[in-house]
C-alpha cells in the first residue's frame, strides 16, 4: 500500500491559480464606456455627466437604506453593483470626449502646404546607420500663422539630415520648414500596393496617437532649446549599451550584430529588409519589442543578482530593481509596451510591499486601468490589444488547459517521483517545461492570430512551433545580454572578459535563431497575406475567442478536452466570413 507521500507524488501538479483581481469591476464599464464614446463620438459629455449622477444617486440612496435597515440581501447587492456599472459606464463614455476632442472636420479637406513650426521632441524613431532619413514625435510649441490652432498637438516628423547632422534627440525644441499635410484615415485597400498598404498602417498608428498632422520633407532644423539632461543622458546611454553588445567575436558580430542589438534594445530598423521579411511571415516579430519577455527577464536577471549582494534588505533590492527595470525601459526609448510590463511589474511589487495576496491578473488589471485612464486613445492601438488580449488569455486558458496536459500527459504515471531515477526526473523536468511552452505558444497564437490579421496583414501557421524552439533560445538571448551590459558598465577585467563571453553566447544563439527563422520562411503553405472585410472584425473575433476561454474555463469540474477547441472554431468562422487573400 503506498504511503502518503507517494500518492501525493502521483496526483497531478495543481493548476497555478492567477488571483482576485477587484478592479475587473473598473475595467468592463471602462471598456465599454471608451466603446461606447468610439461610436457615438458627438455626444455631450455635459449630458452624459447629468445621467451619470441618477444612478449614482440612487446607488446612495440604496446604501442609505441598507445601512438603515442593518440588512444586505442578493438582491440588494446586485442592485448596487447595477448602478455602479451604469455610472461607471457614463463616466467612462463621457472621458474620452473630454480628454480626447475630435478633430474639426474642415482639416480633412486642407491642402498640404509649406509651414514653420517650432517643435518639442517628445519620441524619436531609429533608423539605421546608413539612412539619413530621420522620424520622431513632437508637441507643436509655436503653430503656423495659417493654422493656430495647432498649438499644443501632437505632430508627426520627418525629413533628411544632412550629411554629419545629428538626429533630434527626445525633449529638443527644433524650428522646422516643412510640408504640413493631414493625416489621411483611409485608403482603398483592395488597389493598395505592398508600400501603399505600410502607409495604411502607419496613418492607422498615427491617427491612433491622435497625431492630426505631419511635417514633412524638412531638409534641416534649427535648434532653438537643447534637450533637457535627462533625456540627453538617456540617449548617450543608449549608445553606450549599444557599444558594449557589439563587443562579441567578429566571426559572430558582423552577421549578427544588427539582430542582436535590435532584439536587446528594440531597434528594429537595423534589421534589413530580408530578415524583417521573414521575422514578420513566421509571426514572431514580436521578439523585437521590448515588451513583457524582455522586461520579465530582466527584471529576473536583476533580482537574482541583487540577491546576492550580501547584507542588503529585501525591500532595498526590489526598489534597485524597480530604478533599474525603469531606467532600463526608457534608455531603450520608453515604448508604450515596454512601459506597461515595467507598470505591471510595479503593481506586482507593491502589492508585495503592502502585504496583500500578490496575483499576476491583478497586477495587469490594475495596470490596464491606470494606462486606459491616463490615456483613452491606447484602446485603439494595436500593441495595448495584442499585449493585454494574449495576458488575459494565458489566464483564461493557458493555466486550465497546462493543468489538464500534466494531468493527461504523465511521464511515469504509476512510479512516485521518489523512487525515479536522475535521469528519470531530468527528462520529467524537460517535458513539463515543453507542455508549458506548447501550453503558452498555443494560446498566444490563438489570442494573436485575428488581431494579427487586422493590423498587419498576415497569419502565419508556423508561429506555434517556432515559439516553442525560439521563446528558450530568445531568453537565453536577453540573460546573455543583460549579463552583457551589466558587466560592460566596468570597462576593466575580468568584466571585460565576461561581456565579450556573454556576447559570444548570445550572438550563437541569435544565429540558431535567425536561421530557423530563415528556413521556415521558405516554406510555403505555413503563412498567408490577406485582408479582413470589414477591417473591425479581428478585433471582434479577439474578444470572443475570449469569451469562449471564459465559458470554458474550469469550475466545478474538469473541462473535457474537446472544449479546448472552442476557440479555434471561432477562428475558423472568422476565416470563412472575414478572411480575403491579397
Amino acid at each position: 500500500m503506498p504511503s502518503p507521500e507517494s500518492s501525493r507524488d502521483l496526483e497531478p501538479p495543481r493548476t497555478l491559480a492567477a488571483g482576485r483581481a477587484p478592479l475587473l469591476w473598473v475595467v468592463l464599464p471602462l471598456l465599454a464606456g471608451y466603446l461606447l464614446a468610439d461610436i457615438w463620438p458627438g455626444t455631450s459629455a455635459k449630458f452624459l455627466l447629468l445621467l451619470a449622477l441618477l444612478p449614482l444617486t440612487g446607488a446612495l440612496g440604496l446604501v442609505s437604506i441598507i445601512a438603515a435597515a442593518k440588512f444586505s440581501g442578493r438582491k440588494s447587492r446586485m442592485a448596487w453593483g447595477a448602478c455602479f456599472l451604469l455610472t461607471a459606464t457614463l463616466l467612462a463614455w463621457a472621458w474620452p470626449i473630454v480628454r480626447l476632442p475630435t478633430p474639426p472636420a474642415i482639416w480633412a479637406r486642407l491642402p498640404p502646404r509649406e509651414a514653420r513650426v517650432t517643435v518639442r521632441v517628445t519620441y524619436a524613431f531609429s533608423s539605421r546607420p546608413d539612412d539619413l532619413t530621420q522620424g520622431a514625435l513632437g508637441q507643436i510649441v509655436v503653430a503656423p500663422k495659417i493654422l493656430p490652432e495647432l498649438q499644443g498637438l501632437k505632430v508627426y516628423l520627418r525629413g533628411r539630415l544632412r550629411s554629419g547632422e545629428p538626429p533630434p534627440v527626445r525633449g529638443a525644441l527644433l524650428e522646422m520648414d516643412g510640408l504640413l499635410a493631414y493625416v489621411e484615415s483611409e485608403i482603398a485597400w483592395p488597389s493598395a500596393q505592398p508600400a501603399t498598404a505600410s502607409n495604411i498602417r502607419f496613418n492607422a498608428y498615427l491617427r491612433q496617437q491622435r497625431v492630426w498632422f505631419t511635417l514633412r520633407r524638412w531638409q534641416s532644423y534649427r535648434e532653438v532649446e537643447p534637450p533637457p539632461p535627462v533625456p540627453r543622458w538617456l540617449a548617450a546611454q543608449n549608445e553606450r549599451l549599444e557599444n558594449i553588445l557589439r563587443r562579441g567575436p567578429a566571426a559572430l558580430e558582423t552577421p549578427l550584430g544588427d539582430i542582436y542589438v535590435a532584439m536587446l534594445l528594440g531597434k528594429t530598423t537595423l534589421l534589413d529588409d530580408a530578415a524583417r521579411e521573414a521575422f514578420t511571415l513566421t509571426g514572431v516579430m514580436h521578439l523585437f519589442a521590448i515588451s513583457g519577455l524582455h522586461v520579465a527577464i530582466m527584471a529576473g536577471a536583476l533580482w537574482w543578482c541583487l540577491r546576492r549582494v550580501p547584507r542588503l534588505p529585501p525591500l532595498a533590492g526590489d526598489l534597485l530593481t524597480l530604478a533599474l527595470l525603469w531606467l532600463y525601459t526608457e534608455i531603450t526609448g520608453g515604448s508604450p509596451s515596454a512601459r506597461r510590463a515595467a507598470l505591471m511589474f510595479s503593481f506586482y511589487v507593491a502589492a508585495r510591499w503592502l502585504e496583500r495576496p500578490r496575483g499576476a491578473l491583478a497586477a495587469v488589471v490594475a495596470a490596464a486601468v491606470v494606462t486606459l485612464v491616463w490615456d483613452p486613445a491606447v484602446l485603439s492601438s494595436a500593441g495595448f490589444q495584442l499585449s493585454y488580449g494574449v495576458v488575459v488569455g494565458l489566464f483564461l486558458y493557458a493555466l486550465p488547459l497546462l493543468h489538464w496536459a500534466r494531468g493527461k500527459f504523465v511521464l511515469w504515471r504509476d512510479l512516485p517521483v521518489a523512487s525515479r531515477a536522475p535521469w528519470q526526473k531530468c527528462i520529467a523536468w524537460l517535458w513539463d517545461k515543453m507542455l508549458a511552452s506548447a501550453a503558452i505558444s498555443w494560446t498566444a497564437l490563438l489570442c494573436s492570430t485575428p488581431l494579427t490579421a487586422e493590423y498587419f496583414g498576415v497569419v502565419s501557421a508556423s508561429g506555434l512551433l517556432l515559439n516553442l524552439l525560439l521563446v528558450p533560445l530568445a531568453s537565453g538571448v536577453l540573460c546573455s545580454g543583460a549579463v552583457a551590459m551589466l558587466a560592460g558598465l566596468a570597462p576593466f577585467p575580468p568584466f571585460t572578459w565576461l561581456t565579450w563571453l556573454a556576447n559570444a553566447f548570445g550572438l550563437a544563439a541569435t544565429g540558431v535563431m535567425e536561421m530557423l527563422v530563415q528556413g521556415t520562411a521558405l516554406i510555403p503553405g505555413l503563412h498567408a497575406r490577406l485582408q479582413l472585410v470589414p477591417a473591425w472584425s479581428g478585433q471582434v473575433a479577439t474578444l470572443a475567442v475570449l469569451a469562449v476561454m471564459l465559458a470554458i474555463r474550469p469550475r466545478a469540474r474538469v473541462p473535457r478536452p474537446w472544449h479546448f477547441l472552442w476557440p479555434l472554431a471561432v477562428l475558423a468562422v472568422l476565416g470563412l466570413l472575414a478572411a480575403r487573400p491579397v
